[in-house]
């Protein structure tokens, strides 16, 4: 397979592009059959809330069925929709871990990650040695910028899948962020060849750059006269750092 390395350069725009990779790398490919075969099974109306769908289909619902519904909810752009089917899905067969993912997906793409990684938590307590929760609860922490989190994540997620590229791709991203470059580098060439491996070191470098000077102090912007008459004010920004 071609791996794709556009992480690190996604990244480089602003830490909501890194929702564009995360969305890309979840892998929700279990439980869910072909739109064609539903309409085969039974028609389904765009309106019709998830009930009306497991009764339309003459069988009770289940997590699979629930699981497709919310794809083809999702495929139509109606959120509110999926995400309830999603926590339907959890709620009642918490064992099925690919809703846990979906749900959490849908959270990142309205940019709230404390809800996404909440649902990942709650998914872990289910299955701790899952390498996709895993592997997605480090996205999570990547956007965060909390980047020792994040790897702590990919490298448990590398550990029970040793041969998926994509958990050994976000190892790289997260070990180059906090400046340990020859271990990024070392997982970079098991992945991708040399050439796509120096290009995304150098983009890790300007990523690394990028968030240090987001870190950095702000420079005082009073006068000395204006700082002086505020000594019994309080604390500057500056100050406090």
């Amino acid at each position: 397979m071609k791996f794709p390395y556009s992480i690190t350069a996604i990244w480089l725009a602003t830490k909501r592009c890194v929702l564009c990779v995360a969305m890309s790398l979840w892998l929700l490919c279990s439980g869910c059959v072909s739109e064609s075969k539903k309409r085969a099974e039974a028609p389904i109306v765009p309106e019709a809330p998830p009930s009306e769908f497991d009764t339309a289909a003459n069988r009770p619902p289940n997590a699979k069925t629930l699981y497709s519904l919310s794809r083809i909810l999702a495929a139509q752009g109606r959120e509110p929709e999926c995400m309830h089917v999603l926590s339907r899905i959890i709620d009642q067969y918490p064992e099925f871990l690919p809703a846990y993912n979906d749900l959490a997906e849908a959270h990142l793409r309205a940019e709230d990650t404390d809800s996404a990684m909440a649902v990942l938590t709650e998914g872990l307590m289910q299955a701790p040695h899952d390498p996709v929760l895993n592997n997605n609860m480090g996205m999570c922490w990547l956007i965060e910028g909390d980047y020792a989190q994040a790897l702590d994540h990919f490298k448990k997620a590398e550990a029970l899948a040793p041969k998926n590229p994509i958990y050994l791709a976000n190892t790289a991203v997260a070990l180059g962020m906090l400046g340990r470059v020859d271990e990024a580098r070392e997982n970079y060439d098991r992945v991708v060849t040399p050439a796509d491996a120096a290009r995304n070191m150098s983009i890790l470098a300007r990523a690394r750059a990028h968030a240090a000077d987001e870190l950095a102090p702000t420079a005082p912007t009073t006068a000395p006269a204006e700082v002086e008459s505020q000594s019994d004010a309080e604390p500057t920004l500056e100050s406090q750092l």
